[in-house]
């Protein structure tokens, strides 16, 4: 499918200063005018946010974005949509500082997300029959909430903390980011988790668990779980509290 490339608000009006607000260092401020843009999607299954925008993700019949941001910083966000994913950026090499800047996406089925921007990511109550696959190497935060997927895939590089609740039958999970992954409150029956990084991991597992841990970051599980393997090469420990 051809890509459709978006720009929102193309034309931008310099001479307004109270459209735009640019400092001695090049920063964009924003000036607290929030508006609302709305955008249609259709078979939309993976998103990417490469911008500086929070993503916030829900389940529904009805799949659309609402876009929350300062009036005069609408014309720096810019979307393209190929095939089944639709890609969030910010046009322009300023530091923005916006006093809000979120995108409320509703689809039917996720499969995938990619994070490598500066906003936080939230998965609020999704039913996932398939895989579903978490990509962060960004700066912001990742929580999901009360997600129900068959296998859970979660690679995390980035600065940002990583937060797990709901059910999953399996958890693979790869760690080499600063930041700490928390998946307690996550219940897994199978889980392979992999930490190099620098924050450690909490997990459950009910039937079955493989550790690796080479990073300066602990590794932490409880649950019944059978260990089949644990490799131990790095400055943290494994360590098994409770059930």
């Amino acid at each position: 499918m051809k890509t459709q490339i978006i720009v929102l608000s193309l034309i931008f009006i310099y001479a307004n200063c109270e459209d735009f607000i640019l400092n001695r260092s090049g920063s964009v401020k924003g000036n607290g005018k929030i508006v609302e843009k709305s955008i249609s999607l259709s078979d939309i299954r993976n998103i990417e946010n490469t911008g500086i925008f929070n993503i916030h993700i829900n389940q529904g019949d009805k799949e659309e974005a609402k876009v929350k941001i300062d009036e005069n910083m609408l014309s720096y966000l810019s979307y393209s949509i190929e095939k089944n994913t639709i890609s969030i950026c910010s046009n322009g090499e300023f530091n923005f500082i916006p006093s809000k800047a979120d995108v409320y996406i509703t689809l039917k089925v996720l499969e995938s997300i990619e994070n490598t921007g500066v906003g936080n990511v939230n998965i609020d109550n999704f039913n996932s029959e398939t895989n579903l696959e978490i990509e962060n190497s960004g700066v912001g935060n990742v929580k999901i909430n009360a997600i129900k997927a068959a296998n859970l895939i979660v690679e995390n590089s980035g600065t940002g903390t990583v937060d797990l609740t709901g059910t999953a039958t399996k958890l693979k999970l790869e760690n080499s980011g600063v930041g700490s992954v928390n998946s307690f409150n996550l219940q897994t029956d199978f889980a392979e988790i992999d930490n190099s990084g620098v924050g450690s991991v909490n997990v459950f597992a009910a039937k079955e668990i493989n550790i690796s841990n080479d990073g300066m970051g602990s590794v932490i599980y409880k649950g019944n779980a059978i260990v089949k393997n644990i490799e131990e090469s790095g400055f943290g420990t494994v360590k098994k509290i409770g059930n």
